[in-house]
Order: structure tokens, then C-alpha cells, then sequence
């Protein structure tokens, strides 16, 4: 009789384990679809805006000479999707070294429809 009351014991708390852990894994797969749901809407706007940007781009890229855009692609595709950098403050922003004065007072005496590019990282310079 007490080996019956014990192995009965075991069962219940065994159905009960079972029944929390149920529970959870109901909670568990609730939250995976919240989560697969939102991520979709999430995959849905980013290629939206990919689609948006990709579009104001080819707009932008009409204007400009096909020899600045070929160097351009040419070196963001060397350095992992930058092609140039804004020139700030006696600064170039994509290596974020501060020129000489020789070499900013080059840079401002250039014309602006020439190509500058940094000495260093060799991005093309934007100049604010």
C-alpha cells in the first residue's frame, strides 16, 4: 500500500510537471509566432525603403558624370559600401583623421567640381 501511495504520488507530480510544462510550451510557441509575425512586417518595410532609397538613388545618379560613379562604385566596393566621406572641419568623416593645414588649404583652394580624395583612406571628400 505505501509503495502504491508513493508510485501514485510520483504520478501526480509527474502530471503536474507535465501540465506546467505544457502550459509554457503553449506560451512558448504564442511568443515564436508573435515574433515571426513581427519580424515579417519588420522584412516587409525594410524592402519597402530598399525599394524607396534604391529608387531616390536612381534619380540622383542620373544627374551625375558616369566616370564619378564608376570611381565611386569602384572604391565602395573596396571598402564594404562607403565611397566617400564628408569633409568637416579640417577632417575627413570616413577615417575621421584631421589633415594638415597644407593639405586643407589645398582642399580649399581646389575647385569644387574636381575630385578630392582622403590621403589617407582614399574615399572620395565631400565638402560641406
Amino acid at each position: 500500500e505505501d509503495v502504491e501511495l508513493e508510485v501514485m504520488q510520483t504520478l501526480e507530480e509527474a502530471i503536474a510537471a507535465k501540465d506546467v510544462l505544457t502550459d509554457q510550451r503553449v506560451e512558448v510557441e504564442a511568443d515564436l509566432i508573435e515574433a515571426q509575425t513581427s519580424a515579417k512586417a519588420q522584412v516587409a518595410e525594410i524592402e519597402a525603403n530598399v525599394a524607396v532609397l534604391a529608387s531616390e538613388r536612381a534619380e540622383k545618379v542620373a544627374d551625375i558624370a558616369k566616370p564619378l560613379i564608376d570611381l565611386y562604385e569602384k572604391i565602395r566596393a573596396d571598402f564594404g559600401g562607403f565611397g566617400a566621406a564628408e569633409f568637416k572641419n579640417g577632417e575627413c568623416q570616413g577615417c575621421h583623421i584631421t589633415l594638415d593645414a597644407n593639405e586643407i588649404e589645398h582642399i580649399r583652394n581646389t575647385p569644387l567640381d574636381q575630385v578630392l580624395r582622403c590621403q589617407e583612406c582614399r574615399l572620395i571628400l565631400v565638402r560641406a
